[in-house]
């Protein structure tokens, strides 16, 4: 299993229980935030099986490691809330060969884009769900040719991507 993730969700992720993933880019454009989810990955023994990538997804999306490189299972995406780009770094992300067949995207985001500026698709990308806590949702995104068998999955999929 290949993972990306981006922004909190890696650093989050990177200081708690190890991954089961083979491999896992974290791209993040904070210097700082870079060299804590570093620190994290030493912390957890993960640093052979992790790269962090200092520079902006939309930047990543255009980087050979990333547009050359074999597709991930599961991408985390966690902009700036008042990101005024996340509909063409969903769009750049679903037109990319990042997403493997079978994949989940998950995007976290403010309930106020729930309610209009997330959108049902982007590129072959279909929203199964969108779950809220507060003020914070996490919207699930697949390939269009494996979303029904994701969403027959019930919500177990969201468990195990989410977690």
């Amino acid at each position: 299993m290949r993972v990306c993730w981006t922004s909190t969700l890696g650093r989050e992720r990177s200081a708690s229980r190890p991954c089961r993933a083979a491999w896992a880019d974290f791209v993040e454009e904070n210097l700082a935030a870079c060299a804590v989810i570093r620190e994290n990955l030493a912390r957890t023994r993960l640093v052979e099986r992790a790269a962090v990538h200092c520079m902006t997804v939309r930047s990543a999306l255009s980087v050979p490691h990333f547009t050359q490189g074999r597709a991930y299972d599961i991408i985390l995406l966690d902009p700036p809330y008042a990101d005024p780009d996340i509909g063409r770094i969903m769009e750049m992300t679903a037109d990319s060969g990042l997403v493997a067949d079978g994949a989940i995207v998950v995007l976290e985001h403010a309930r106020l884009e729930a309610m209009g500026a997330v959108r049902e698709s982007y590129g072959r990308l279909r929203l199964l769900k969108t779950r809220c806590h507060g003020d914070t949702c996490l919207s699930l995104f697949s390939p269009a040719a494996s979303s029904a068998d994701s969403a027959a999955s019930g919500d177990d999929t969201y468990t195990r991507t989410a977690a």
